[in-house]
């Protein structure tokens, strides 16, 4: 729980630490509670770090890991707006 707040505190001002972090947590805790989370928090954060075709390939998988997730649609229209 705290590596995730600490992810969330970063993810606007310092979006690269914040996925770098959100990745370091994913492999800390593969199946915890809070995978689909860092997943959004890291898709959001290589939009902001312009990296949207990287952001598109994880959102298509993330989509497809978790279809009913409550983040699927916000990763969807995010990279869906962000250009290229």
């Amino acid at each position: 729980m705290e590596q995730l707040a600490r992810v969330r505190s970063l993810e606007i001002t310092h979006p690269e630490e914040a996925l770098r972090l959100a990745e370091q947590g994913d492999s800390l805790f593969p199946g915890g509670l809070f995978r689909q989370e860092r997943q959004a928090i890291a898709i959001q954060s290589l939009v902001r770090l312009h990296r949207v075709g990287e952001a598109r390939q994880r959102a298509r998988a993330f989509k497809q890991a978790y279809p009913r997730s409550p983040f699927a649609e916000r990763m969807k229209q995010l990279t869906d707006e962000a250009g290229d």
